[in-house]
């Protein structure tokens, strides 16, 4: 199995504060394999964005940090798909 790169996605946790790892290892890609990792940061964001108003400001601003995270993410995912 070639591995062209891992990436490392930390996001934090809204209620303990600790950072998760998730692991993304990028590989050239086939059509299946960029829908399946775009699908699944849209499913982040989503999560994400629906506890926006259920925390208070300073667990709102680490949603934010997580979102944009995410939307990086999914940029470069986009990006990496048209080279």
């Amino acid at each position: 199995m070639f591995v062209g790169d891992v990436r490392n996605l930390y996001l934090c946790n809204v209620s303990d504060k600790h950072r998760a790892l998730i692991k993304i290892i990028l590989m050239p890609m086939k059509e299946e394999d960029f829908k399946r990792r775009k699908g699944f940061l849209e499913s982040l964001f989503m999560n994400y964005s629906g506890q926006m108003n259920d925390h208070s400001d300073q667990e709102k601003d680490l949603i934010m940090k997580n979102i944009d995270v995410i939307l990086d993410w999914y940029n470069a995912l986009v990006k990496e798909m048209e080279e």
